[in-house]
């Protein structure tokens, strides 16, 4: 808010645009979105050479060809039947950060949550279980791939991925890691039922071996990051705003009373 709601960061050899208001959010999103290109920027080009061609790197047919095929997965109505899993993830993470809390006095919000949204997340999309190491080489993932192209957009030219200095060595290596768990997910899936995401993943028309590692990859990273990042935002917010935690706490009990939400509980 100090430096208004759309900021121009210039960063010597290119320029970062920073929008906040919605109206100029909703003008790149919505109205005008076929103006901007994300596969021409730096971070796309970094992410799609190490991840393949996914949503966040790709425009045009392409991108519409994957939206096409995985947007059904995320209606509600394919969602609804895995809220017990969520439910069922929501209870562990809680007893798992109490823990945390009375050990130490506090916990990570961006690891813990992410160690709560990858595991809720794998489990609903992938129907695979990541064990704990697999969930730490996921948010090692999104952490050093940060890193990497957060200090490229520095640098004088476009530095390989293989460069010694810096995050390279770090980077391939999280994505050796994250290829690895793309690749068990896929042989697991081939065993039987898969889940929605999964499913259209699978058949999805004229993707070969390698887009089908993209997209694994590509979901791997994104589908945790966002919700990981807006719970700690909630619950930072909440710390603050004690009134507005009351309210929310006295819904709670109104509608659910003792019992875990169900599916008629959405649309309160």
């Amino acid at each position: 808010a100090r430096f208004g709601a759309n900021v121009c960061l210039d960063m010597k050899l290119r320029r970062l645009y920073v929008l906040n208001h919605p109206d100029a959010i909703k003008r790149l999103l919505v109205e005008n979105a076929g103006n901007y290109a994300r596969g021409n920027s730096l971070a796309s080009q970094k992410i799609r050479g190490s991840l393949g061609n996914g949503l966040l790197t790709t425009d045009h047919e392409d991108w519409k060809r994957f939206r096409k095929n995985q947007s059904p997965a995320f209606s509600q109505a394919r969602l609804a039947p895995y809220l017990p899993l969520m439910v069922e993830e929501a209870i562990l993470a809680s007893k798992r950060l109490l823990g945390l809390t009375a050990a130490n006095g506090e916990f990570d919000s961006f690891k813990d949550f992410m160690h709560l949204t990858v595991r809720a997340g794998t489990r609903m999309l992938m129907g695979y279980e990541p064990d704990e190491d697999e969930i730490a080489h996921i948010t090692q993932a999104v952490v050093v791939g940060q890193e990497k192209i957060w200090s490229d957009l520095f640098l004088p030219m476009d530095m390989p991925n293989w460069w010694p200095w810096g995050h390279g060595h770090a980077y391939l290596g999280a994505i050796r890691n994250l290829t690895g768990i793309a690749d068990r997910i896929l042989e697991k899936a081939r065993e039987g039922k898969r889940p929605d995401f999964l499913e259209a993943i699978i058949t999805c028309a004229g993707c070969d071996r390698e887009e089908l590692r993209a997209q694994v990859r590509t979901m791997l990273v994104s589908a945790p990051e966002n919700p990981s990042n807006t719970l700690g935002w909630i619950f930072a917010i909440l710390a603050q705003e004690p009134e507005h935690e009351a309210r929310i706490l006295e819904e709670m009990r109104q509608v659910l009373g003792d019992r875990d939400p169900e599916e008629k509980d959405l649309p309160k």
